[in-house]
């Protein structure tokens, strides 16, 4: 920004990107660093955490966008202290150790998808994200169509932001009290009275309410799914294990942003939310047959 070379920014958002996808990974590390009777509690912090970034990260890029004399270069050299205070705090962590590896390469990654629990844990997760992506990235342009202004739409998805990252705190104790699967279905049921506020207006409150329970669904969701994802796979494939849900959260998130301007100009605002339906009902099925089957060694 401060050489004004639009290759570079691009090429420095390139790698912002990289910095998000990595950050994905840091509840997995917070997972490694306990009990398993505390791991719903550990991941759940770590995705409140979002709290305390939606909270600051505004204000932040507020006081430091003409920090310096280009509009906007010190707000991203924030955005590298940041990164080297993040980078700081992991070198503090406990080192959860590297196991060993008998078997590597796509092999693994096929044997780790024929597994119902494993396959399961992914659903719930992938589900609950590409919905989430969806329906948010419809949202602004649902009420643009419904006569709301800018304003009022980043209201709305300033609510859904607090429902994606407040619950966590309660969650986390709630998933290693009561157990990840019924706490996946509490976060799909979140969605699907989502869906029916959704569908039931065009009023301010309606795409309040929507917003705010799609947050806690997808907040439910993905902490299930992270928490099951454990019971799938032993210490050996713990990376290609998570690689496949992190690979089954990007393709949904990345269709759903995709598509969703095209729904909603082509299909409307109600077909939307009626599709996330079936979904839900697909993901909720997957993860509830990979949990009858008993617990055994590459199950």
């Amino acid at each position: 920004v401060y050489q004004a070379e639009f290759l570079l920014v691009c090429l420095g958002t390139f790698l912002i990107g990289g910095y998000q996808a990595s950050a994905m990974y840091y509840r997995y590390t917070a997972l490694e660093a306990v009990r398993d009777d505390q791991k719903g509690r550990a991941a759940a912090l770590v995705v409140g955490g979002g709290v305390l970034a939606a909270l600051i990260a505004p204000e932040i890029a507020s006081y430091t966008r003409n920090m310096v004399a280009i509009p906007f270069a010190g707000s991203y050299l924030a955005l590298a202290g940041l990164a080297t205070i993040a980078a700081l705090i992991m070198l503090m962590l406990r080192d959860g150790g590297v196991p060993a590896k008998t078997r590597t390469g796509g092999a693994v990654m096929l044997e780790l998808l024929r597994r119902p629990r494993l396959r399961g844990a992914i659903a719930i997760s992938a589900a609950g994200h590409g919905i989430m992506i969806l329906v948010m990235t419809a949202t602004p342009l649902a009420m643009k169509f419904c006569g709301f202004d800018v304003d009022t739409a980043a209201n709305i998805i300033r609510w859904h932001i607090i429902g994606m990252f407040l619950p966590a705190f309660v969650a986390g104790p709630m998933i290693d009290r009561f157990g990840a699967r019924l706490m996946a279905v509490v976060g799909a049921l979140a969605l699907v009275f989502s869906v029916v506020f959704a569908v039931s207006g065009i009023s301010f409150s309606a795409f309040l309410i929507s917003s705010f329970l799609l947050g806690i669904g997808w907040n439910l969701m993905l902490l299930a799914g992270t928490t099951l994802l454990g019971e799938g796979h032993d210490a050996s494939e713990r990376g290609h294990a998570q690689s496949l849900m992190e690979l089954g959260n990007s393709i949904t998130g990345t269709v759903a942003s995709l598509v969703a301007g095209a729904l909603i100009a082509g299909a409307g605002w109600n077909i939307i939310n009626f599709g996330v339906l079936p979904v839900l009902l697909v993901a909720i099925f997957l993860m509830w047959a990979g949990g009858r089957k008993p617990v055994t060694q590459g199950v």
